[in-house]
């Protein structure tokens, strides 16, 4: 049997798969960001995960260059820490929509583990579930789950990316590590990894008793004393015991007992490992070989031949290691590899002990240049500008600590106050740049307890392995080269209202909301439901995460912001002379007015295709937002009413309802109608409320959304800080553009109310965190400056209402959400028979709304409030809402 020379990520083919999660024990980050991950990219790989020993990567943090996460974003990598010893595994694992690929070696990832040593890894491909080493695969995939069992942040999130993208896991053979599994060919497998009993004696359980003839032991690092060599040789006696060993870079068994070392032979590398074009390379791959009369075994991994790596004699060893063993009647594994340990190149114990050991050298594990700070960050993540800090494990002593933070510039921002340590510890940072990347914690005597890179989640949701996102992406890649025209009928038909009634739960009655409610009741749950169900809610809420609405959301934030659209008659222009030639010779001029004509032709069809699509969107969106209200209208008491929580997708929506509002009212093209051309507009800035596709119609869509924001917003379970993030900016945009639509719409004089009222649930509802009314003219010059230059209703007005109306509004909201903090018998309220006409009443189920009018009924008080978005009601207008009032009813007037 011959084994190729070769690179493990050179496996990888192209668009096989999606995902990985890779481990090590050392990590490079310059190799990684330029080598390896344009790799995994080329290869197709989106979402990759790397898990690292945590000393280790506290030791990068100490000597960090600044260019870490610079060269290339998208990974997330994690450190695990140990009560004792390293995490020290390589384990690779990829995983497609129908295939997956599990590796297992002795190389890190840097250049030396991934190109100039010598490494040796087993790799095995699985076209299918039901493949035959599927069953390796499981017990891979399960031991990877084990270690990431802790796992917070983006990194949790990419491990259910990989749940929910790569369906076939949920069939994979119950994983039984440590077992043998029966491959093709004769050859037959078990995963093994420290855990009770070591590597070593695992593999020696399951080899029995057979008659051994040789060993053949391969290893950089070996203990001093020889531990796990000292197994061997009491474990097979009569064999013969041949120890290759490293003695320019590795460690050597100096102090094995003379007694032990009488029946072992020992060989330098380079005397006896294959060689690449008469270079010798460095030996960092780790093998234990068994010749024995039931065939050949071998034990290939990352456990070197030490107590810490595999234990021996009773020993129990430290570190985190996984390694494969290997069965076959004839598997020719040394020949193969090129390993040719014989009596020419042998050599004594007291030879080997003359040897010269290599400076600054210690066994894995031992180094004091790895030593654990007081304080093990596992994650520090910014989003927004809150840093959030998780640790190795709760403090005992919640001592304060100063936190500072660094970029690749040198020393950034350090908070202002000493902040007690709790896990998780938040703190707010303002305007935190993207090239801040390292976190450390002081103490009170100034000493670092606690070093850890930042990691950026906002950088790496992109990169979520959903094909249906990938293609939105190319075509939004397309869109913007085009300066985003023909917006509307690529984007908007992908927007399938009907589709997310299941994510957002439409027309849930009180038995089903009552059903979401003890849904989440936990405490009566065994481990494995809970683990079960926390699962199935994380899937559910990034299904919502990467449909195909919240990227189209997403992405127009971002385009808006970086792309200004000239006005009406510019935009018509572009389109129409792209591609006409207007420096035609004299004899062309006919065929150049051809073309035009046939331009112009194509254009039209395009704009009325356009206009289609954007009516279509907003009559499904009316249709649905009428749909969930309609439990509203039907109500005789507000008390009564129940309306479903909003969630991400429903702001999605919601934002792309504002973004087409901004860009297509008032926005108008060239229709031929009767042999003559008539202007056309998209959407009119003229029309009534009652009509979703005119400005003021808009502006109806705004107060139903208003409407359902009184029922709050879906609860998303733990950890999925970027849903919070997304919403949080989402939530900026409705805010800002809801403002200015309603500024700048053409309201009448008796109209006026109404546009007050929807200004002041925008303000109530929508409003971003920590944004201080008193600031808001401040905040929204810039952005309303912004949106007038997309805007083709050309006027000025929101601006100027911004300062005119904004303060004396923003005064009885400020009074309103007072009131709302104190308790119930704190507030002031009102008799129902005291209120006026025109006066403000709140209602938790209604928002704010006005006054309209009053009567008195057959035995009870009659009122009508009024609220744009209001369904229509058999003895009311649109917009209005009536209810009876009982006798003494106290309401809550701003």
């Amino acid at each position: 049997m011959t084994f190729t020379r070769q690179n493990i990520l050179d496996t990888l083919g192209k668009g096989r798969y999606h995902s990985c999660v890779l481990t090590c024990y050392s990590f490079d980050f310059q190799f990684f960001e330029l080598r390896v991950m344009r790799q995994l990219r080329a290869a197709g790989i989106q979402n990759i995960l790397v898990l690292t020993d945590g000393p280790f990567l506290e030791y990068l943090a100490s000597t960090a260059s600044g260019r870490e996460f610079q060269e290339s974003i998208g990974f997330s990598i994690y450190p695990i820490y140990r009560t004792q010893g390293v995490f020290h595994p390589k384990v690779s694992l990829f995983f497609g929509a129908k295939e997956g690929l599990f590796a297992i070696g002795s190389g890190n990832l840097t250049a030396s583990g991934m190109g100039n040593n010598d490494e040796a890894w087993g790799c095995f491909h699985v076209a299918d579930s039901a493949a035959p080493n599927a069953t390796l695969f499981a017990d891979a995939w399960g031991y990877v789950q084990a270690l990431t069992a802790p796992l917070q942040g983006m990194a949790a999130v990419k491990l259910t990316w990989i749940k929910q993208f790569t369906p076939w896991l949920t069939q994979l053979p119950k994983a039984e590590p440590g077992s043998w599994r029966p491959l093709d060919n004769g050859l037959k497998v078990a995963l093994l990894t420290n855990g009770r009993e070591g590597v070593l004696q695992q593999a020696l359980v399951l080899i029995g008793q057979p008659v051994v003839k040789r060993l053949v032991t391969v290893s950089p690092y070996y203990d001093q004393a020889g531990v796990a060599l000292s197994q061997l040789r009491a474990s097979f006696p009569q064999a013969r015991l041949q120890c290759v060993v490293e003695h320019r870079f590795g460690l050597l068994p100096k102090k094995l007992d003379p007694q032990v070392a009488r029946g072992i032979t020992f060989h330098k590398w380079k005397e006896c490992g294959p060689s690449i074009a008469d270079h010798v390379t460095r030996l960092h791959a780790k093998l234990v070989h068994f010749t024995t009369d039931q065939g050949e075994y071998l034990l290939l991994g990352s456990a070197n031949v030490t107590a810490a790596g595999m234990g021996g004699n009773g020993v129990q060893p430290a570190n985190e290691e996984a390694s494969l063993l290997l069965h076959h009647l004839n598997g020719q594994y040394l020949v193969g590899l090129g390993i040719n340990p014989t009596g020419e190149n042998k050599m004594t114990l007291e030879t080997l002990q003359k040897l010269k050991p290599p400076l600054g050298i210690e066994e894995e594990g031992s180094s004091s240049h790895f030593a654990k700070l007081p304080v093990g960050i596992v994650l520090a993540e910014i989003e927004q500008h809150t840093l959030t800090l998780h640790l190795a494990q709760e403090p005992a002593d919640k001592y304060p600590v100063t936190v500072r933070l660094y970029s690749k510039q040198g020393f950034w921002q350090a908070s202002e106050e000493p902040v007690h340590l709790v896990n998780p510890l938040r703190l707010v940072f303002p305007e935190v740049p993207d090239t801040v990347n390292m976190v450390e914690l002081w103490d009170e005597a100034q000493a670092v307890v606690g070093r850890q890179f930042v990691q950026h989640p906002a950088n790496q949701q992109q990169y979520c392995p959903d094909p249906n996102r990938q293609k939105l992406q190319l075509g939004f890649d397309a869109l913007t080269d085009s300066g985003l025209e023909g917006f509307a009928e690529v984007l908007l038909d992908m927007v399938d209202l009907e589709r997310s009634v299941a994510l957002t739960k439409v027309g849930g009655n009180e038995a089903s909301l009552k059903e979401d409610t003890t849904a989440r009741v936990y405490e009566k749950l065994t481990p494995e439901e809970f683990n079960r169900q926390k699962q199935e809610e994380l899937l559910q809420q990034q299904r919502l995460l990467n449909s195909p609405e919240v990227h189209i959301s997403s992405f127009l934030n971002a385009l808006s912001k970086r792309l200004l659209i000239g006005t009406a008659a510019e935009g018509y222009r572009e389109s129409n002379e792209q591609g006409i030639d207007t420096d035609t010779d004299e004899g062309d001029q006919n065929t150049s007015i051809d073309v035009e004509e046939e331009l112009r032709k194509l254009q039209a069809a395009q704009n009325g295709q356009r206009k289609k699509s954007i009516e279509r969107f907003l009559d499904r969106l009316s249709k649905q937002q009428t749909q969930r209200l309609a439990a509203a209208a039907a109500s005789e008491k507000p008390q009564a009413i129940r309306l479903t929580p909003l969630t991400l997708i429903d702001y999605a929506y919601f934002n792309i309802a504002l973004h087409v509002a901004v860009k297509y009212i008032g926005n108008s093209y060239l229709l031929e109608k009767e042999g003559r051309q008539v202007k056309a507009y998209f959407l009119p800035d003229k029309g009534e409320i009652d009509d979703p596709k005119t400005f003021k119609g808009i502006c109806s869509l705004i107060g139903n959304f208003l409407l359902q924001c009184t029922a709050g917003k879906e609860q998303y379970a733990e950890p999925l800080s970027e849903h919070e993030s997304q919403l949080a900016e989402m939530r900026q945009n409705c805010f800002e553009m809801s403002l200015f639509l309603v500024l700048n719409a053409p309201w009448r004089a008796n109209e006026t109310g109404m546009r007050d009222i929807l200004l002041a649930n925008i303000l109530h509802y929508l409003r971003p965190a920590g944004w201080l009314i008193q600031d808001l003219p401040k905040h929204l010059t810039k952005s309303f400056e912004h949106l007038l230059s997309q805007a083709k209703f050309g006027t000025a007005a929101g601006s100027v209402l911004l300062y005119q109306i904004l303060p004396t509004l923003g005064a009885r909201v400020q009074a309103l959400q007072a009131a709302l903090n104190l308790s119930a018998g704190e507030r002031t309220f009102r008799s129902a028979l005291q209120t006026q006409v025109g006066d403000w009443v709140f209602s938790s189920k209604l928002g704010i709304c006005t006054v309209g009018n009053k009567y008195k009924g057959a035995n009870n008080l009659a009122i009508t409030l009024l609220h744009p978005g209001f369904l229509a009601q058999k003895e009311g207008a649109r917009g209005t809402y009536r209810y009876e009032l009982m006798p003494g009813t106290k309401l809550l007037v701003l």
